[in-house]
């Protein structure tokens, strides 16, 4: 079993778990909230993960919000399936 040693972004310390390497969380205020990042990447593979926390203001009235809420979550998944659908293609054409 092979351990891959920290990346260049690992944050190390209390950021790198135990079985895994975390960035430092990066957070970007925006209009409607806040976007906090971390980049993750197990220990034992080479794939990198993007953990996303999105803080978004909604409705305070349940039917509203939860209406929000579904089409925030449609819309988050359908750009984060365009843009990996983009980047898959690319690595696979090139």
């Amino acid at each position: 079993m092979t351990v891959t040693p920290h990346t260049a972004w690992c944050g190390r310390g209390h950021h790198c778990g135990l079985d895994e390497h975390r960035s430092k969380p990066t957070t970007w205020a925006t209009p409607y909230g806040a976007v906090v990042a971390t980049l993750t990447q197990h220990t034992q593979a080479r794939t990198a993960y993007l953990e996303l926390r999105i803080r978004v203001r909604i409705a305070c009235n349940e039917t509203p919000a939860r209406r929000q809420a579904a089409d925030i979550a449609t819309d988050v998944d359908g750009a984060i399936r365009r843009i990996t659908r983009r980047y898959t293609l690319r690595q696979v054409t090139q």
